[in-house]
């Protein structure tokens, strides 16, 4: 049983013996008093004055020695001694100035982590330390440049409780000078932290992450083209570099994994494009493309079709899994599967037939949650799934040679981009909108989801958001499905403005349909904005809220 008593050091203790040992004192100059009473005619002491003064003593002695009902005050915060952290210093990391290098030494081993923190930008933890040392080193990110912040280092003691040992500052660089030119505006509230992107503009090749109020946080300067990336688990990211390959790298830019554009099917085989997808097994999907010179019926050109690829990162290998030629007629395609100018992926690694048609031009996978792969085909204005074994297609949505009929022509799509498969069984995609007749609107762009009825084979429109005005993305863009079911997107191209000039849009919407944030931004010579991602750390770092 608790009582409200305070203790401290055991003067309770001491304080009950004092009571005990004044009451026995009492009782034996009482016991006196009556000895010497009954042994001579006079009493040696007044037994009432003595009864009197012991009373007194007694009463005052029970006052000192009760203990007081002051209740025990909460639990304090543990505290290091000073001595604790023998040294902490924080440092701008050489190669990036929006990393700070952070060197913490101990006294003794322990795991630590530390926060750090603006006003405007937030608060924020880096992650524990794995092993309990005696030195750690930590790499923070998600840093406004030119900014100036505070942290705290906290160690964890056996009992797994957070103690505070040093406090310091520390002030960010100033962005690399391609950088300076690009411009933001953010507007409303988005419910997601940050945003990754790639970035090719007149100064600057790269990726870029935007914190909720658009300021640049984290860069990385390429020396080559960057067309897409995905992140894994441990914050690494795997970029398509422009005609090289794939690249891995880490938070702090270091490349840990590459696979080199290898051209497997033949010498003419076209290159890496357009997506690169990260499974939980450490295989990475990506689309390449292969031009055959077969012709079928009325088609007699040469033929770029694509193909679906796997880099097996634990055995360092790749190998094609799927090939469109292999599946669909070449007679299925549209205007645009004609095209032959230019020259974009689709002439090949090592240049192409003279006359080499882009006939699918596919831009997006996703692996569906029963294995089987989406698969957009920009140029058929179609979708497909592919088996989890990659020895049939499943389905195909859109296009020629359609599984599924549209009862509303306004709810189909065309020259579509990054199409995934919900957890209900929905699609989700970009629409551009090339060519969408004027009886359904014209061109212009969307966000889309579309329910598929496999009893009537149909699909129809179950919810889209159309900016306000109509904005008409030609090409690129993406759409992401947030888990609070919100939706991300980016209108990626903006043909109409000159390319000095041209504005690219963020949009986070809700399930109303309704615009809850907005980024709009814009560098000199930025020709497109290919994708956005929604991501929630850089480098193992989470915002503390208030």
């Amino acid at each position: 049983m608790i009582h409200d008593y305070t203790i401290l050091n055991g003067t309770l203790l001491l304080q009950q013996w004092r009571h005990t040992a004044v009451l026995a004192l009492g009782f034996v100059l009482l016991a006196l008093a009556v000895i010497s009473c009954n042994g001579t005619s006079e009493p040696a002491l007044d037994l009432e004055a003595t009864a009197e003064a012991m009373a007194k003593v007694m009463v005052e002695a029970t006052a000192r020695a009760a203990p007081t009902a002051t209740p025990i005050p909460p639990s304090p915060t543990p505290t290091a001694t000073p001595e604790s952290v023998l040294d902490a210093r924080a440092s701008v990391d050489p190669y990036n100035s929006l990393i700070v290098d952070i060197d913490v030494t101990l006294r003794t081993p322990a795991k630590v982590f530390v926060e750090y923190e603006n006003r405007r930008a937030g608060r924020f933890r880096s992650r524990t330390a794995e092993s309990a040392d005696m030195s750690h080193h930590f790499s923070v990110a998600r840093l406004r440049p030119l900014t100036t912040y505070s942290y705290e280092v906290f160690i964890v003691n056996e009992e797994g409780q957070s103690i505070s040992a040093w406090q310091g500052n520390f002030k960010t660089g100033s962005l690399p000078a391609g950088l300076r030119h690009f411009e933001t505006i953010a507007q409303g509230q988005a419910t997601y932290p940050l945003t990754l992107k790639e970035h090719e503009d007149q100064y600057f090749s790269g990726l870029l992450v935007l914190d909720s109020q658009a300021n640049i946080v984290w860069y990385y300067e390429s020396v080559h083209g960057v067309e897409t990336v995905a992140q894994k688990g441990n914050g690494n990211l795997i970029y398509g570099a422009t005609r090289l390959g794939l690249r891995e790298i880490t938070p702090l830019g270091e490349e840990v994994d590459r696979l080199d554009e290898t051209c497997m099917t033949s010498a003419i085989q076209g290159q890496f494009h357009h997506e690169v997808l990260i499974r939980p097994d450490n295989r990475v999907l990506y689309l390449s493309s292969a031009i055959h010179e077969a012709a079928q019926g009325e088609v007699s050109q040469p033929q770029t079709s694509d193909i679906v690829s796997e880099w097996d990162q634990n055995k360092g290998t790749s190998r094609v899994l799927f090939d469109i030629f292999d599946f669909i007629q070449l007679a299925d395609r549209t205007e645009d599967s004609n095209v032959s100018e230019g020259g974009f992926f689709w002439k090949g690694c090592s240049g192409a037939p003279k006359g080499v048609q882009d006939w699918t031009h596919a831009n997006s996978l996703f692996v569906g949650h029963r294995g089987n792969v989406i698969l957009s085909i920009r140029h058929l204005d179609q979708i497909i799934s592919i088996a989890p074994d990659f020895q049939s297609i499943e389905w195909r949505l859109g296009g020629p040679g359609s599984d599924f009929i549209f009862s509303n022509s306004s709810d189909q799509f065309y020259h579509q981009h990054s199409a995934v498969e919900l957890r209900n069984g929905n699609i989700l995609l970009f629409d551009n909108g090339n060519t969408r007749p004027d009886k359904d609107g014209g061109e212009y762009s969307r966000a889309l989801e579309i329910h598929l009825d496999f009893d009537e084979m149909s699909a129809r429109k179950v919810w889209q958001y159309r900016h306000d005005p109509d904005l008409f993305a030609g090409c690129c863009s993406n759409v992401t499905r947030l888990p609070n079911g919100n939706t991300v997107m980016v209108f990626g191209a903006d043909f109409v403005t000159d390319q000095c000039c041209r504005v690219f849009t963020v949009v986070e919407a809700n399930p109303s349909g309704e615009k809850v944030f907005e980024i709009q931004m814009r560098s000199p010579q930025m020709a497109v904005q290919y994708r956005v991602y929604p991501i929630s750390s850089i480098n193992g770092e989470t915002q503390i809220e208030d």
